[in-house]
């Protein structure tokens, strides 16, 4: 089988997004032949793509949806199955979606939620299916004695329009728990957090995810994938369907207010020793049901 993944190679932190460095380990793992093109900067990637002859063609980037002319180049040359796999979400209350017809330059779409496939079927005339995030294989624990905090939150906090929500929330239980936010908008440093996140989760005592919506069935951020395979004790903020994947005090533990979240923290820091079983039950989770090779084996077997 060959794959040809389209994704984003530049601005240097997109080379250590746990999204695109885990679908190519999970291919390497796989013994797959693949070729990853930047398919946002390189106004050649198409060619390239058409000339690796691959078995599948992998969106995994966005703004694919706004290049036809790449998308209709690809399809008319390669005698691949197309695939599109979204990973991020969008509606009304965000930037929204520009409704356009894909269904004949790709032949399936997976959705990182289960809310919106109505949606996108409305949008982008595409049968979609629900196929969560992952993360790359991390199997030991990595700590680092500078990243000893009470409760740590990686990401950015904005309170520009549909961010707000969140970013409330995140401000309240930081300033509750003496907790710890790490982002960064220069590139090369935001490339470092991401190298440091297995440092960072893993010494962490908590580490804190929530979406910027928690009303959506099956939406997460990617933290609720990357924090346990780190070793992280995942405080997560519950939504619809929430432990379907990792069960409440078994292998993260789930909040519903920042009242509720300060408590949480105060506790299990009061109890470290649940805390380190939490820890690494959630870990050992990650590595079993969700890495990418497992999002991979199930992808391929609906397509």
């Amino acid at each position: 089988m060959r794959v040809a993944v389209c994704g984003c190679k530049y601005p240097e932190y997109e080379l250590e997004c746990p999204h695109f460095k885990g679908i190519q380990e999970a291919l390497s793992k796989m013994n797959i032949d693949y070729i990853f093109v930047d398919s946002m900067y390189d106004s050649s990637f198409a060619d390239k793509v058409i000339e690796f002859k691959p078995d599948i063609v992998l969106y995994a980037y966005s703004d694919i949806v706004y290049n036809p002319w790449a998308r209709n180049k690809i399809k008319n040359n390669t005698d691949a199955k197309i695939i599109f796999w979204f990973g991020d979400y969008r509606d009304e209350r965000t930037r929204g979606t520009i409704k356009t017809d894909l269904s004949k330059t790709i032949d399936k779409m997976f959705v990182s939620n289960k809310g919106q496939k109505k949606y996108y079927k409305y949008y982008y005339n595409l049968e979609a299916e629900y196929l969560p995030l992952a993360c790359y294989e991390i199997k030991e624990r990595h700590t680092d004695p500078k990243y000893k905090e009470s409760l740590v939150f990686i990401g950015q906090i904005s309170d520009v329009n549909w961010r707000s929500k969140r970013a409330k929330i995140v401000s309240d239980i930081l300033k509750r728990t003496n907790g710890k936010q790490i982002n960064s908008t220069d590139d090369k440093k935001r490339a470092n957090i991401y190298r440091k996140m297995p440092e960072i989760y893993g010494t962490a005592d908590v580490s804190l995810d929530i979406s910027h919506f928690w009303d959506v069935p099956g939406y997460t951020s990617n933290r609720s994938w990357i924090i346990p395979m780190c070793s992280g004790f995942c405080l997560t903020k519950k939504y619809p369907d929430y432990d379907e994947f990792f069960k409440d005090k078994v292998h993260k533990v789930y909040f519903e207010t920042s009242e509720e979240a300060e408590k949480l923290v105060k506790y299990y820091q009061e109890h470290p020793k649940e805390r380190e079983e939490i820890r690494e039950a959630g870990h050992q989770e990650a590595l079993k049901n969700h890495t990418y090779v497992n999002r991979f084996k199930t992808m391929f077997n609906k397509i």
